[in-house]
């Protein structure tokens, strides 16, 4: 991808949520789907989508930043397909509106600034972020039902106390803050469009906060509907609700590792690390299973070296979800399993159109948990070099 250096201007690291729709030559719409940022530039971007682009056609592109929802028409560049299963594609922008425009060059001034003044990169792309920054696709206010302001240095959520609110960032960003014994942890940045808030707030009167979440600034956030919520997990299959639990369960655990990363206590007792191949790294036909029996191991790939991620149990999901990207396998990771381990196959098809039914706050949260655990999957890689795990 040389050619996309050769720009007269600069491009900045940026790891954003989209959505966009595809245009043929007609101008008529002949695809969509969502999407990240993996650059930013006043002439273009490029992006990473699970799915290819048609390289001959035109891109209508919504993007959120810093609470601002900006759209843009743009033309294919380059598409290229990666080892890891995903798609890039470099984007020049054709058409946006004034304001939004405006906006876009005020935020990647900031990030320009920002870059400066650390030497470091605010939004990294994939493989260089050394703490997660999330945000999201723009907020369907729909379900949102009331707003909330919050002052710079206020705690929006307090590890450990109970709660079923979910909330949807407006505007401004917030820290996610871990307390230990060892010390005070920071574990990921939120920013527009992140939810704060659980899969579990919808089913557990007493459920407990795991983190505290702190405001950066002056953050201003919407309360998300939780009864419509509800009301669209009750109707979901049994195959839907593994899945969403599955994303839940793999987002805490690799948060876990995550801060084990930080704290310097990274081990791999417990971990198997020469089992049963479940399923192989970079091999894109593989399916979607729950483990039926035993326990498997996520290992992350980076050049030659494996790292243990996470574990896996009885009822757990694992294999090749086709409407998130979790960083994990088996584009980037490979799952081996114990002696008495079996699997269950799981039928991709209707999954993927239950996806495509749910209200665009439900999909949002889903993108939301699963674009958490791909960025604090690379930020454990960029922690700890693998060999160096006890």
């Amino acid at each position: 991808m040389t050619q996309t250096d050769r720009r007269r201007y600069e491009r900045i690291d940026s790891v954003n949520m989209i959505n966009y729709t595809q245009l043929d030559a007609a101008m008529q719409r002949s695809g969509q789907g969502m999407g990240r940022t993996l650059n930013l530039s006043e002439a273009g971007m490029l992006i990473e989508t699970p799915t290819p682009i048609i390289p001959d056609h035109q891109l209508s592109i919504n993007i959120g930043l810093a609470g601002e929802l900006v759209f843009f028409r743009g033309k294919v560049a380059f598409t290229q397909s990666q080892r890891h299963g995903q798609h890039y594609t470099g984007v020049r922008f054709t058409r946006s509106e004034k304001s939004g425009f405006n906006a876009f060059c005020a935020f990647l001034n900031e990030q320009k600034k920002h870059q400066c003044q650390t030497g470091g990169l605010l939004n990294a792309a994939p493989g260089r972020a050394s703490r997660p920054f999330i945000e999201g696709p723009p907020v369907d206010y729909l379900h949102v039902v009331d707003e909330e302001s919050f002052e710079r240095g206020q705690a929006i959520v307090e590890q450990g106390r109970y709660g079923n609110w979910i909330w949807v960032i407006l505007d401004g960003t917030a820290d996610v803050v871990r307390y230990t014994p060892s010390g005070k942890y920071n574990i990921a940045r939120l920013g527009p469009g992140a939810f704060i808030g659980s899969v579990s707030a919808l089913v557990s009167r007493n459920h407990s906060r795991q983190a505290s979440v702190i405001a950066r600034e002056s953050v201003l956030l919407g309360v998300v509907d939780t009864q419509r919520l509800i009301s669209e997990y009750d109707r979901m299959s049994p195959e839907f609700r593994k899945v969403l639990w599955g994303l839940n369960d793999r987002f805490q655990r690799i948060t876990e590792r995550a801060l084990q990363a930080r704290m310097g206590q990274l081990s791999n007792r417990n971990f198997i690390l020469d089992g049963i191949p479940l399923i192989p790294h970079a091999q894109h036909s593989t399916g979607l299973y729950v483990l039926a029996d035993g326990q498997a191991s996520v290992m992350g790939h980076r050049n030659c070296d494996h790292l243990p991620l996470i574990n896996l149990y009885k009822g757990d999901i694992f294999g090749n979800l086709p409407f998130v990207n979790l960083g994990q396998e088996p584009e980037r990771a490979t799952v081996v399993g114990n002696s008495t381990v079996k699997k269950i196959p799981l039928r991709l098809d209707p999954l993927q159109t239950e996806f495509e039914k749910l209200s665009a706050t439900f999909r949002n949260l889903l993108v939301n948990i699963a674009d958490g655990i791909a960025q604090t999957t690379e930020s454990i890689h960029t922690i700890v070099e693998p060999q160096t795990a006890n």
